[in-house]
Order: structure tokens, then C-alpha cells, then sequence
């Protein structure tokens, strides 16, 4: 049995071609040499009613997988988290563990970059 997937790409700069959809492209040669089949890919702008509707609809079709690309940086419009939440009817949550363990990864490449400048 084949299995399938779909892919959920979130970001304005990739719908107005600012940025190429290089994360779509990577995933789906990875899952196709894997033996998935991509079914969708789907590009939706940073807007959580987008994002949720797009979630829904694609776990509508029942696929083995599927994945959603975006909210990779901290920009001042990203939506991907909420509109996931928003589509799978939960509430975000900060898990102070895993900022705690970001925050002391983030020091400690800060520090060895300094060290290097030093």
C-alpha cells in the first residue's frame, strides 16, 4: 500500500514570489524517494482563518501524512501556530522547559560567536 502525503506551506512571500518554495521542493523529493507519494502542496497566505482552513481541508482527504512549512522565524506576520491551533480546536501553550532550553542555546551560540570575534 502506497502511502500519501500532502504539504502546507504558509508565508505571504511566498505567494506574492519574493521567495522561492525551496522547503515544498525539498520535502517532497525526500518523501518521494522515501516511496510517499505527494498528492498536494499548498501555499496559503499568514492568515490564521487561511492556515486553519487549509488544515482542515487537507486532513478532510485522510492522508498518511501531512506537513506544514512556515513560521520558521520570528517575522512580524506569522500566523502558522495559531492558525494549526485554530484548525485542530487548541489552545497554545508556552512550554517554559523547552524556552528555557532555546534561551540557553541561543546564549551559548552568542557566546561562541563572541569568542570567536574576541
Amino acid at each position: 500500500m502506497t502511502q500519501n502525503m500532502e504539504i502546507i506551506c504558509v508565508g505571504n512571500e511566498l505567494l506574492i514570489g519574493k521567495t522561492l518554495n525551496t522547503n515544498a521542493q525539498w520535502m517532497a523529493k525526500q518523501a518521494t524517494a522515501m516511496g510517499i507519494t505527494v498528492n498536494r502542496i499548498t501555499v496559503v497566505a499568514d492568515e490564521v482563518n487561511e492556515i486553519a482552513t487549509a488544515i482542515r481541508e487537507t486532513l478532510k482527504r485522510k492522508p498518511h501524512f501531512a506537513l506544514t512549512t512556515g513560521g520558521l522565524g520570528p517575522t512580524f506576520d506569522d500566523k502558522t501556530l495559531q492558525g494549526i491551533a485554530e484548525a485542530l480546536d487548541r489552545k497554545l501553550t508556552v512550554n517554559t522547559e523547552a524556552l528555557k532550553m532555546v534561551k540557553e542555546k541561543i546564549r551559548g551560540i552568542r557566546q561562541r560567536k563572541r569568542s570567536r570575534n574576541s
